[in-house]
């Protein structure tokens, strides 16, 4: 769905900070309104993820801080900000949107102004839903990486609350999709602590750690292994073309 708003009004907002990149399990926070036209606006700050990465939007809920009917939030979008190269050794930095304003698409108009101090909530079940997938795919994304090595190109990803699913310029066989199976479930049985890095030239990407693991990031995730590890996890693939394939991992069997 387009977002149609005053692209001069919008970029005249400053960057929105990315409070959900600090505090990925904050599922409340007051903000300040500083732009709304129509269904669409942007605050100086935000709980809600913005799509990018293959990750879904967090939705939920706003309403005003002097209280009334909240009002929900349907889809959140980063707009208007600028990409950035970062380089380090070792790893394959993707470019990174940075300095964007952050627009929410509301279910309807809201009785708002600029200027008027909000509360946000997110669907908490939801985004936690999203957290543990998007953790799920790293080690999933790992083992892919470790059954091919450099022979099999992945082409995207999806992260939701269902699932998180990656795309492959291959067709995976019986006996690749086993390996690959037991290769996230070898790196899970490893039990390392979880840890997320900053990157020094951004807020807006972080490092995703597990072991000798590195993956640059800007998702949402849980911070403890047994948030994953300690749940039954489930694997699917399908064939989409003569060489083309996708494979996902759940945390529920996938119809």
């Amino acid at each position: 769905m387009e977002f149609h708003y005053d692209r001069d009004r919008v970029y005249a907002q400053p960057a929105t900070q990315r409070v959900y990149n600090q505090e990925p399990y904050l599922t409340r926070l007051e903000a300040t309104l500083l732009y709304l036209e129509n269904d669409l606006a942007v605050f100086d700050r935000t709980i809600f993820y913005a799509e990018s990465g293959g990750q879904v939007c967090d939705v939920g809920s706003i309403r005003s801080a002097a209280g009334g009917t909240p009002c929900p939030v349907v889809d959140v979008q980063h707009r208007l900000g600028h990409k950035l190269y970062i380089k380090r050794e070792g790893v394959n930095v993707p470019l990174v949107d940075v300095e964007t304003r952050i627009v929410h698409r509301l279910a309807h108009a809201a009785d708002l102004q600029p200027g008027d101090r909000v509360i946000m909530q997110i669907d908490w079940p939801r985004r936690y839903a999203i957290m543990r997938h998007h953790t799920l795919a790293h080690f999933l994304f790992s083992a892919i990486n470790r059954h091919f090595s450099a022979g099999v190109g992945v082409k995207g990803c999806t992260i939701d609350a269902q699932r998180a699913v990656f795309s492959l310029d291959k067709k995976l066989s019986e006996d690749d999709f086993s390996a690959i199976q037991a290769h996230t479930r070898d790196m899970l049985a490893q039990a390392h602590p979880l840890a997320v890095e900053p990157a020094p030239e951004t807020d807006s990407l972080f490092y995703w750690r597990y072991g000798e693991t590195l993956i640059p990031c800007g998702g949402t995730h849980v911070q403890a292994l047994s948030e994953v590890s300690d749940a039954a996890i489930f694997f699917h693939k399908k064939s989409s073309g003569r060489e083309r394939s996708r494979i996902a991992i759940a945390l529920q069997p996938l119809v």
